[in-house]
């Protein structure tokens, strides 16, 4: 995914539910699908934030390596001795990540208590302002998706292992 030199043939971010949670929060399920002529992507992200009370962020990421030129499996370009990195083609992996945090835990981990940082449209209020950012000499919140990186990973349930992949080939 990191070799920008293959282009993208398709993206898109598909919003699948959203809700205000009668203004206490907000929920939203969306899908991000990246196809390109060697790969696809997809990330399914469930974001939960209930105001004054916890942040939690849900993903799951899907990738699947496709058949083309022969190819077995990736090659590590980055690091000496071109080792192959263990991608099979045609085979679909899953790989599952739980951010959580209460509203507590926040000021632990030095992130924004103001729930009008964690929205996800990246509006703020500000007092005597429009709502279309921060304050004219403030500086800007950081965005959402760099705020979820900071959340702690929790535990998965035991019967959800983290990675996991189907093999597409056998078909």
């Amino acid at each position: 995914l990191q070799d920008t030199s293959q282009p993208i043939l398709f993206y898109d971010d598909i919003h699948l539910y959203e809700d205000d949670l009668h203004d206490n929060g907000d929920v939203s399920m969306n899908i991000k699908v990246r196809v390109m002529p060697k790969c696809w992507y997809v990330l399914q992200r469930l974001f939960v934030r209930v105001d004054h009370v916890c942040v939690k962020c849900h993903e799951a990421r899907y990738f699947c390596l496709l058949d083309n030129d022969g190819i077995s499996s990736v090659r590590d370009s980055q690091h000496p001795g071109n080792e192959t990195l263990g991608v099979k083609v045609n085979r679909i992996y899953r790989d599952i990540t739980w951010r959580e945090a209460t509203w507590e835990e926040l000021v632990g981990l030095s992130l924004p208590t103001d729930p009008a940082a964690w929205r996800e449209d990246g509006n703020v209020a500000v007092p005597g302002g429009n709502g279309a950012g921060a304050a004219r000499g403030t500086s800007a919140p950081p965005a959402l998706a760099s705020l979820l990186t900071k959340l702690p990973v929790v535990t998965l349930p035991n019967d959800l292992p983290r990675f996991a992949y189907f093999d597409a080939s056998k078909l």
